[in-house]
Formats: structure tokens, sequence, C-alpha cells
């Protein structure tokens, strides 16, 4: 039920920002690679595992929007895990580049994120318990 899927990501609407996020911002990635823009990954990793990593990117967004949607608690999950660290690697990636000074912002952002994702995650686990204490 498509309507269903949707009428469920619109009571998510932070979780679905992340995830979407998380697929433009892999998709810009994997579209500039070998460009001047190229991002700071390209910088710093062989083309070949910066691509790695913004397909792992992709696919994280692609399962928190899915997992939100679907009610699948599991997908999302591991969206969230994948999120949540490939924001720390980020904001690693951007300091070392161009200085923890100049990367504040990125790493405020990053930060915020990565305890969003977090937050989620327990909130996820807590309701995951709730529920099997509910069985019979």
């Amino acid at each position: 039920m498509a309507s269903g899927f949707f009428r469920r990501l619109m009571f998510a609407p932070f979780e679905v920002l992340i995830g979407g996020l998380a697929i433009t911002t892999a998709i810009a990635g994997l579209l500039e690679t070998g460009s001047p823009a190229a991002s700071a990954l390209d910088a710093v990793l062989p083309g070949w595992a910066a691509n790695l990593f913004q397909i792992a990117y992709l696919v994280a967004g692609v399962c928190l929007v899915v997992g939100v949607g679907a009610q699948r608690s599991d997908i999302e999950s591991a969206g969230l895990v994948v999120i949540a660290t490939n924001q720390v690697v980020r904001a690693i990636v951007f300091a070392a580049l161009i200085g923890v000074a100049n990367a504040a912002v990125s790493m405020v952002f990053a930060a915020l994120v990565t305890v969003a994702c977090w937050a989620r995650l327990w909130g996820l686990a807590a309701a995951t318990k709730q529920r099997q204490r509910q069985l019979p």
C-alpha cells in the first residue's frame, strides 16, 4: 500500500530529511568524481574508495527512508548506523584536509546528524523492548 508508506513518512519528517540528505549528498558525490569540484573524500581517498563510500551513504539513505515508510525498524536502524558512521568519517576527513578551525561548521553539522541518528536508534530500541514485553 503506497499510500500507507507515504503517510508514515509524513509522521517522521526529520528521519526522511536525514535520509534524503544522505541520498542527495551521495548522488552529488558520485556525479562529481574526477571533476575539479570533487568532494573532500576524493582528495583523501582513492577514487574507487570514495565511490564505495558514496554508494554506502546512498544505500543508507534509502534504507532509512524505506525503513520508516515500511515500518521496518531493522532496515531503518541499518541506515541510521551507516549514516552516523559516515558523518563521523566525513568530519574527520574535512578536519584533516582543511583544519579543525575551517571545518568547524561541517563538524558541528556532522555531530548534530550523528546525535539525531543515535537518538532515533535509542528510541527504536526502546520501542522494540516494549513490544517484546507485550508478547505472550
